[in-house]
Parts: C-alpha cells; structure tokens; sequence
C-alpha cells in the first residue's frame, strides 16, 4: 500500500510539472520575438583588445504582431513598401537590442563598443562589429590594474593567460561563438573538442531556442608562441663587484645585485589566471610595481636581503680579515618612471632590476700590501706581479652560486696587462703585470747628506792653564741631516717579490713608511744604522773625538708629511733622516807671556765622501775668531754668517766618494776673543790677589795693638777656722770664699 502511494505521488507530481512548462513555454514563446542562428567571429587582436564580427541569420521574427518566416523576412529585405520597411526596421531593432544583451553578458559592462547602431544586412544575412576591451573587473582585478599592459605583458614573458567567458545565447538563438587568436598567440587549453590549435582557433556552440539552455563557460588558455623572455627555469641575479680604487685614498666596494630574473613564488601576488609566471624578468619587476602588486621594498625584503646575507658570508673570510660594513641603494633604473625602461612587446631583462650595496672603505691587498700602496709603488715606476692568490677578496665568490664579474677600477695611467678596468669572473682569472703606462724614470741616485759642526762656546781650561799647559776646550754641536730624493731600497728594508723597481723617489718611500711596507722594527734599525754611520762619520773628521749619537725621530717624521696623492709620486721633497749629538774638543795652545802671545795650534780636519751621495761639511766658529784654511783639492770656502761668525764648508760629490780632503785649520782669535777666553783667569787672579791684601791687613792690624789698663792683682783667699762646727750634729756649708 504504501508503495503504491508513493508512485501515486510522483505520477502527479511529473503531471504538475509538465502542465507548469507547458504554460511557461507557451509564456516564453508568447515573449519571442526573434529567432536566429549566428556566428560570432571573435579575433583576439591582443590578449585584451577583441575585434568581434556577428553574422546572423534570422529565420523567425514578429513586427507590429505580425509573425514573418525566412522567407518572409528575405522578401523584407528588398521590399520598398513602408509597412514592409518598418516591420524590418522593427525585427533590426530587436536584433540589435537582443545582441547587445548577449555581448554585455559575454564581455562584461563597460567593456563593449558597438561600431554599428543597428544591424547592417550583406546578402541576406544580419551583420553587427564591436570592439570588446576586458578591463581588470573581467579578470576580479582592482580597478588600479591596467589590464592590458599587464596581460600583454605577462605573456610576453612566456605566462599562459586563462580566460572564462559565460558564453550565453537569448530565447530563440542558437549561437557558435569563434574565437580566433593572433598570430603570435597560441591555445593552451580549451574546453571544447572544436579547438584546432595549429590555426589557433577554438569554437563552442550554445543552442537555445526553446529557451530553455543557461549557456556555458567557455575556458581557454593562451600563451606566446615566441615570447621576448621564454619562461626561465630558475632566478638569474648578477652580482657585479667593483673594487674602486681610483681616488688612491681608500678602495670602494660597491656591489650591484643585479636583479635579472627574480623568483617571486614566495611573493604571492600574481592573479589565479596567470599561469608559468615563478620567474620574472626585470621588465616583469617594473610590471608589477607600476600596476601595484609588489613594491621596491619587497624585493628587497624578500629576496635581496637574504642574497646579501649569502654574498657577506662569501665576502668575510680568512684571507679578506674585516668586517664588512654594507649600506643599500636602489641603483637608477630601478626607483622612477618604470614604463621608461619597457615595452609591451619586448618584455626583457635589461636593465634588471638594480640594488646597490656599499662599503666606502675596505682595505684592499694586492701582494699582501694595501692597493693604496701598490697603486702607488707602481706610479712611482714599479710593476707589480698578480695572480689568482695575490689579492685578498673574492676568493670565495663562486661559492654563492650566482653569476658575477669582479672590477678593478685602477688610478689614472694604471694598468692590468692592459686592461683598465679590469674585470675578471669564474672564467677568467685575475692574472699579469700591473704597471703605468706613464712612469717616472730615473737613471741615478739622489741622495745629499749634510755634516755640520758647530762650536758653540770655547772656554779655557783653567786647570790646564795652572798646571802651565794652556788647553782649550770646543764645544760642540754635531748634525748630520740626509735627504732622500731618489734611493735603492735601504738594505733595512725589503718589498713584497713580485714587486720589482730598481729606484723608490722619496714619495715612494714614504707611501712604504705610511702603509706600513716597512715595519717599525725595520725603520728604528734603519734610523739606528744612520745614526751609527754619523758617529764613525764624525769620529773620521776629528780623530781621537768621542761623540755619542741620537736620532733627531722627529726631523724624520715631519719629512714623510705630504698630500697622500698617489696620482703624483715625486721626488722633489726629500724624505730626510736626521742625528745629533753634544761633545767637547781638547784642543792646544800656547801663552807667551814675553813677548806675549796666543797661538791656538793648528787643527787637522779629515773629510770623505759617501758612495752614491752627495755630502757637505760645515764647520762654523764662534765670534771673534778668524780661520786660515789649506786642502789639497781646494774645495774649501770661507764664509760668514749672518752674525759675523766665520765658517767653512765643502761638498764632496757622489761621483768623488773615493776621494779624501784633509783640512789644515788656523784658528786666529781677536784680542777681545782672548780677553774674554782669559776673563775668568783674570777675575780669578784678581779675587785672589784681593783675598790676600785683606788678610795681610787684618793680620798686620791685629799684631800693632796697645794694652789699654794695668793687670789687676788678686790677694790670697783668707782661711776661716771651720773646726768650731765639726761637734755640731747639722750640716754646716763651709764659708764662701773671699775675693
């Protein structure tokens, strides 16, 4: 039974709904106006911007309540009747609005422009064109989008675009709607089996003329068929390093992380249509950042920062010894006016994408010395041997796994085999000579040294004058400055081997001093050497004379002042080491008192010269002396300073070092000069000879003196009986004594 009811319910209930159809039909058709077969031609013009032409056939229409057939309609078309005319006007009309129904539902509000008013008729068929523009809103999209740059560019970029049309026919069509690709586009995919995807072209049919169809979706997917930049397989960021040295003052890191491929998976911002679209070009950057998917900042964040991370890593070892200090830029064609730097239809990597990282200051070696000082050693006419392991950056630089090249930016004149830059990478090694291509040249050395004996005061000995000897004593002030213009390297010093130079100008020996080539180790002992050579220097002068040296450090230390510029490496200032020291000179004289006279013996001076140097003596005398000078070479002059004080001076040339001059000295003194040598003998005489009349007088005084009274006399003491008190039982004290 209860079966039995439960087909009696639904036998009913199919009877409800067939009558309920029947009456909605007969409703529906009592709407229709139309009925046509069309054929929409739709030509993908670009992946944003369709050319649509409608050819419809219309075989059923009504006018005014007037049904026409096909035929009827045809005779329509040539008719001059004015009803006839009408009733077509009327059935072009509902063509029209019915199409335009269908096309905003297709494409989209906004996006349709009709290119005919009403339908125009060719061989009896019904004919409209459009333009359909899908705006960002079709592709649920913000409306900041540009659709079309941003769709045509992606493609370009070897992304495959998938669309979804809500293909839809109105009551009483049957339409096929066509699309047809450009040349340069291919199908992907279609959900349709009428695709044929070497012509490009891929049609779905949506019956519809009992009104009864919903339409479907019509899916397909497109991409280029040689796009400007094929999809890549993987992130291509170049690493550009440049060593700036050019300044001479400090090395310049600067590295250009140029973006040309970035993987922006982990970004998650590309759109659910767009399709093999991981890795973008730099274009595809700029793309992106102008339609506001993704900023500077991101890619900064998100991949630069981690690659910087990895490129430190790489940069910071053993061998470079520093920490690196890294400030960020955007390089210029990354920061403004984006659309500047592409094209839609060549969507590349050039320029990429460029950040910038700097460190403004490194220390850079070359052959285990600072760039400042090699750079400089060569300007002074050195070459410098490189290879792989002789500089102390980016020996770790593959590891990172990027591509790269590594600049050397060099001084002015300044080459590598070459080359200036000179760039090298993990195919090319850094390798050759480093050298200028405009060097100084120098032929000989030029080195002066400068011997001055100065007496500064000249004092008698006063126990030799006592004794009968007349002995005076000098003394001394000795100096010896020596100036380096040009020079071997001191044999205190030595230079990195793959350095060679025959002669350093004096600014090359200061860039040695100043970075630190020459250790202070080595510079004290070559101070020390010099000094020690000034003390047998003077020992040869005045035979017998001790003098203890000192080094004048800080005479040396002003010399190796100057501009620091390595552009300019001369000889024109020396570089200068000095020494000093204080003594005194015995030297022989004789007092004649009849006649009188003062001699002071002759003195015998043995000067020499120096190999490779030339070298000046002076000798200067005090004030109220004359000299008479003899030598065999006759290179003594006699002058006078300033102050009236005679000198003597020669200068023994470096091509004459082997040559010997002994010097015969007479030291004549002025008779003021002897008045004041004796004044202290004198004054000495004199208090004496004052000290003596002064105890003679007061002796002679005291024996010439009178008695002034008569001695007195004193009686004898009387003698009082003192037994009366010896039976007494007290003490009694004696008397006193009379006077």
């Amino acid at each position: 039974m209860r079966s039995a009811r439960i087909i009696t319910f639904m036998i009913f209930a199919l009877i409800i709904l067939s009558i309920f159809n029947f009456f909605r039909n007969v409703s529906a058709e009592e709407d229709l106006l139309i009925k046509v077969n069309s054929d929409f031609t739709i030509n993908m013009k670009s992946a944003t911007d369709f050319s649509i032409n409608v050819e419809m056939d219309v075989v059923w229409a009504i006018a005014f309540g007037e049904e026409y057939n096909e035929a009827e309609i045809q005779s329509l078309l040539i008719s001059t009747d004015i009803d006839e005319i009408e009733a077509l006007a009327v059935i072009k009309n509902n063509v029209h609005n019915s199409l335009s129904t269908q096309m905003i539902n297709i494409f989209g509000y906004g996006n349709i422009n009709a290119l005919n008013s009403k339908p125009f008729i060719e061989a009896s068929l019904f004919y409209e064109n459009f333009n359909a523009n899908l705006s960002s809103s079709f592709f649920n999209m913000n409306e900041s989008v540009n659709a079309h740059d941003f769709v045509n560019g992606v493609l370009d970029m070897g992304a495959n675009v998938s669309y979804r049309f809500y293909l839809q026919s109105e009551h009483g069509w049957n339409n096929t709607f066509n699309f047809i690709l450009a040349d340069k586009m291919v199908i992907k995919f279609a959900n349709t089996t009428n695709v044929n995807t070497e012509l490009s072209k891929a049609a779905w049919t949506v019956y519809n003329r009992t009104g009864s169809s919903t339409g479907k979706t019509g899916e397909i997917a497109i991409g280029y068929r040689n796009p400007t930049s094929p999809t890549a397989q993987s992130e291509d960021i170049f690493l550009g390093f440049e060593l700036d040295c050019t300044s001479g003052s400090s090395t310049i890191l600067t590295i250009n992380l140029d973006g040309e491929i970035v993987n922006i998976k982990n970004y998650n911002v590309i759109p659910s249509f767009i399709s093999n679209f991981d890795n973008v070009p730099a274009d595809g950057l700029r793309l992106l950042i102008d339609n506001g998917f993704i900023t500077l900042k991101d890619i900064k964040q998100k991949t630069y920062d981690a690659l910087t991370e990895i490129i430190l890593q790489a940069l910071e070892t053993p061998q470079f010894n520093q920490t690196i200090d890294l400030s960020f830029k955007w390089g210029n064609f990354s920061t403004t006016n984006h659309q500047d730097y592409y094209e839609l239809d060549n969507m590349d990597t050039n320029p990429p994408i460029r950040g910038v990282l700097t460190d403004s200051n490194i220390l850079l070696k070359i052959n285990d010395i600072s760039s400042k000082a090699l750079f400089g050693l060569v300007n002074a006419g050195a070459v410098a041997n490189v290879s792989k392991g002789d500089i102390n950056f980016g020996d770790r630089i593959k590891s990172i796994g990027n591509r790269y090249n590594i600049t050397l930016k060099m001084p002015e004149d300044v080459v590598l085999d070459n080359e200036k830059p000179y760039i090298w990478n993990d195919s090319k090694t850094f390798t050759g000579n480093i050298y200028s291509k405009n060097p100084p040249s120098y032929l000989e050395e030029e080195i002066s040294t400068m011997v001055e004996i100065n007496v500064k005061t000249t004092d008698l000995n006063l126990v030799s004058f006592f004794t009968g000897n007349t002995q005076l004593t000098f003394e001394l002030t000795l100096n010896e400055e020596c100036s380096y213009n040009i020079s071997p390297v001191p044999e205190e010093f030595n230079l990195p081997n793959k350095i060679s130079i025959d002669l350093l100008n004096s600014d090359a020996l200061r860039i040695c001093f100043e970075e630190g080539i020459f250790s202070s180790e080595d510079v004290n002992a070559f101070l020390t050497a010099e000094k020690d050579d000034f003390e047998k220097r003077i020992a040869k002068i005045i035979p017998g004379l001790e003098a203890i040296g000192n080094v004048n450090r800080d005479t040396f230390e002003k010399s190796l002042q100057w501009d620091g510029d390595i552009s300019k490496m001369g000889e024109e200032i020396p570089v200068k080491t000095a020494s000093y020291a204080h003594t005194s000179l015995p030297v022989s004289s004789m007092l004649s008192i009849a006649p009188p006279s003062f001699k002071i013996q002759t003195q015998t001076y043995n000067f020499t010269g120096i190999e490779g140097q030339s070298v000046s003596y002076k000798m200067i005398f005090p004030q109220g002396v004359d000299i008479a000078l003899s030598d065999s070479f006759g290179k003594v002059e006699v002058k006078k300073m300033s102050d009236g004080r005679k000198y003597f001076e020669l200068t023994i040339e470096s091509d004459e070092s082997d040559i010997f001059v002994e010097v015969k000295c007479d030291i004549m003194p002025s008779a003021l000069f002897i008045i004041g040598l004796f004044m202290p003998c004198i004054i000495s005489f004199f208090i004496t000879l004052v000290l003596i009349i002064i105890l003679l007088m007061l002796r002679k005084k005291k024996k010439g003196r009178k008695p002034s009274r008569e001695p007195v006399e004193y009686e004898a003491p009387i003698e009082e009986d003192i037994t009366r008190y010896e039976e007494e039982d007290y003490y009694v004290p004696p008397p006193p004594v009379s006077k």
